[in-house]
């Protein structure tokens, strides 16, 4: 194969290869439901961008960010996006996932009283104690109403919120012992 040909093929490639890259890592960057205050209403609101459009006009060098959902569209119509600012604006993009990290971020287990440490995102989430002494775990609340919900609970290990569900699921297998030293 003529040399000229195997440069132009490899450029080719290289290009292809770096706008998917990027396309990737725009499409990542812009997934995932995020908590925002709503500049109408002064609430709560869940949006969501269009990750996919985002990511599809990244290959043409352009940036678009626009949402996809909101949890006021329900009951309003659609809107001017102004909330779209506190997401540009915010270190963390206002990703649910990073109000709960700082909620969790170095506290200690109501119960326990151990560290929580990082959040397992995936099979060891943390819960949280109610006021009326229920654990749950953050994802059973919608999002809505997470911020409320956090400032009535406390931080729970995953370990112990497992032992108080277990507890509290299956009573009559449990048999509390005094604690001794």
């Amino acid at each position: 194969m003529n040399t000229w040909l195997q440069l132009g093929l490899s450029a080719f490639v290289i290009g292809v290869v770096y706008l998917a890259a990027r396309a990737l890592a725009v499409y990542i960057g812009t997934r995932g439901e995020r908590l925002v205050v709503c500049p109408e209403t002064k609430d709560y609101a869940v949006v969501e961008l269009d990750a996919t459009t985002a990511a599809r006009k990244s290959l043409r060098g352009k940036s678009w960010t626009h949402l996809k959902d909101c949890s006021r569209w329900e009951t309003r119509a659609r809107c001017d996006e102004p909330c779209l600012h506190q997401i540009a604006e915010s270190a963390d993009g206002c990703l649910v996932r990073a109000y709960v990290d700082k909620f969790y971020r170095d506290k200690h287990c109501a119960i326990c009283h151990k560290p929580i440490g990082p959040i397992d995102w995936v099979e060891h989430m943390p819960g949280a104690l109610g006021p009326d002494g229920r654990t749950v775990t953050w994802d059973a609340v919608p999002t809505k109403e997470l911020p409320r919900f956090l400032k009535t609970h406390l931080p729970v290990c995953w370990d112990c919120h497992i032992t108080e569900s277990f507890r509290r699921d299956h009573a009559l297998l449990v048999t509390d012992r005094p604690w001794t030293h």
